[in-house]
This record gives structure tokens, C-alpha cells and sequence, in this order.
């Protein structure tokens, strides 16, 4: 009978971690369920709330708040605030934060059109978010789907 040397085991347990670790990434990293779906309905505006600086070049800063809904009981849920540069009118590079009251806040940043956004980080119940957000328009407002992650 042949002996496995102890170099040739390490190297199969070396070989077999490595194919556990990436069996458990592949599970890790599929997209998440509707559990991980928050959704809120944005009143963007409101109260004349949009401000823009135009630049020489026709683009500039800007500014706008609006307000949050829960989608389900209308129930006021917090602030929403965007700013950022409008380079052209169909391109604007912009970060928004979704104040959800006592959940905490949460941060995106992108380029305005197309969809999606990146979240890029939160506070409270959302301190270790991460994942997209995309915007669906309808008659009360936007819809603001927050896919967490």
C-alpha cells in the first residue's frame, strides 16, 4: 500500500478550502431576494426646493429636496436631499441621501441617467448597506427601489 506524503495532503487541503471558499462566493454574491427590497415613494421639489447655478458652459450646480412616503401606508417617512453638476442636460453627475427618520440614512451616488445607482454607504439601520437603487416613475412620485445587499 503507498503512502501520501504530508506535502501532497496539504496540497488537497489547500486545493479543497479554496473550492469551498468559492462555492460560498458564488452563493454570496447571487442577486439578492424581494426580501432585500426596500421601496419609498419620493415627493422630489416640493416648496420650490430646486435650485441650479448656471455656468459659463451651460451647465452648473444644483440642489433639491423632497420628501419621503412609506409605499404602502403613505405614512411620512423622511427627507430626501440631491445636489451635484449638471454637465449637460441629459448628464448629471449627482449623490442624494434618503433621511429615513429613526432607520437611519441612506447614500447614493452616480451619474443621474440611466439607472441604477450605487449605494455607497448608510447610517443606523443601514450603517453596512451596500447594493443599487432604481427609480421607477409613477403618478405620486418616484418610486425609490433600494435593493440592500
Amino acid at each position: 500500500m503507498r503512502k501520501i506524503s504530508v506535502t501532497y495532503r496539504l496540497i488537497l487541503l489547500a486545493v479543497a478550502m479554496v473550492l469551498i471558499v468559492g462555492t460560498g462566493d458564488l452563493a454570496y454574491s447571487a442577486k439578492p431576494s424581494n426580501d432585500n427590497v426596500l421601496t419609498v415613494v419620493l415627493e422630489a421639489g416640493g416648496g420650490g426646493s430646486f435650485d441650479f447655478i448656471a455656468s459659463d458652459t451651460g451647465g452648473g450646480p444644483f440642489y433639491i429636496g423632497g420628501t419621503l412616503f412609506d409605499l404602502e401606508t403613505e405614512a411620512e417617512l423622511g427627507d430626501f436631499q440631491c445636489w451635484g453638476w449638471f454637465f449637460t442636460a441629459s448628464r448629471r453627475m449627482v449623490t442624494q441621501e434618503y433621511n429615513l427618520g429613526e432607520r437611519g440614512t441612506i447614500l447614493l451616488a452616480g451619474e443621474e441617467i440611466p439607472n441604477p445607482f450605487g449605494i455607497i454607504g448608510g447610517t443606523g439601520d443601514f450603517k453596512n448597506v451596500r447594493g443599487q437603487a432604481e427609480f421607477e416613475f409613477v403618478a405620486e412620485g418616484v418610486l425609490v427601489h433600494f435593493d440592500l445587499s
